[in-house]
């Protein structure tokens, strides 16, 4: 109730509003990290790790779309279909999978980008 009194509520949502789109920046990036060296065999994994439906259409478009764009895409869909998730969550999520899959070098990618964004955050 102080808060609303000092007409601080205004400053303290733009807070939020901006902390919610740098998570989802952050998101993004840690998107084209895991499509730009993600492997074919552990993009598979990964689609089961995270409960996505790889379709008939989606496999005739393999020999057309490359492997990048695929995992893009899937990303983006699984993102769509977990939209009540926050982008920490979602983050969160992405991370585990990829530990249970082995893909530890992505990994090791995504924690820089981590230690990165948090060093600059302070």
């Amino acid at each position: 109730m102080e808060i609303c009194k000092g007409k601080q509520l205004y400053t303290i949502a733009c807070y939020l509003q901006r902390a919610d789109e740098r998570d989802e920046k952050i998101l993004e990036k840690i998107f084209k990290i895991v499509a730009n060296n993600i492997t074919e065999a552990n993009f598979q994994f990964l689609c089961q790790k995270l409960n996505l439906v790889i379709s008939e259409t989606d496999m005739s478009t393999k020999s057309t779309v490359s492997l990048s764009e695929r995992v893009q895409q899937a990303l983006d869909r699984w993102k769509m279909d977990s939209n009540n998730l926050s982008s920490t969550a979602l983050r969160d999520q992405l991370t585990r999978a990829l530990t249970m899959i082995g893909a530890y070098e992505i990994m090791d990618k995504i924690t820089a980008l981590k230690l990165f964004t948090c060093a600059l955050k302070f």
